[in-house]
């Protein structure tokens, strides 16, 4: 399996941001949007949300619970192949106030 390089995330992590803002122009007050990955890397996912948040001052943290075993993260919750069941992937929820 070949890994991607520094390079190639660095371009995945700015298309990342552009969708979530993206999609973020549509949600009404009151509504939630996920984020989520299929990535354990933090530059996908902690990283992406913290930008937006400092971005978007409308928008808060909407705390996660998942019975299916996953580490609390600055954000979201993280999935591990080791504790999760062979799942390796990230989700946060934004609700925008």
């Amino acid at each position: 399996i070949k890994l991607k390089d520094g390079e190639h995330v660095k371009g995945l992590t700015s298309i990342q941001y552009a969708i979530l803002k993206n999609c973020s122009r549509y949600l009404k007050s009151g509504g939630t949007i996920y984020y989520s990955t299929c990535s354990i890397f933090k530059d996908e996912n902690d990283d992406i949300i913290e930008k937006f948040l400092q971005n978007n001052d409308s928008f808060t943290i909407k705390k996660l619970h998942c019975p299916l075993n996953s580490l609390e993260s600055k954000y979201g919750l993280q999935f591990l192949p080791n504790i999760s069941q062979g799942a390796g992937f990230y989700i946060a929820a934004l609700t925008k106030n």
